[in-house]
């Protein structure tokens, strides 16, 4: 888990198709995930 606003992607595997989404945490709650985002590196 990252928290913040970046979050480094070192050691990926290149060429292949992955996902990404965000889950927004405060003191109440985690929320609902983003929509996904398909990214080849």
């Amino acid at each position: 888990m990252a928290m913040g606003l970046e979050a480094p992607l070192s050691n990926q595997p290149r060429g292949v198709c992955l996902e990404f989404y965000v889950v927004a945490v405060n003191k109440a709650d985690e929320g609902e995930p983003s929509n996904v985002v398909l990214a080849t590196l």
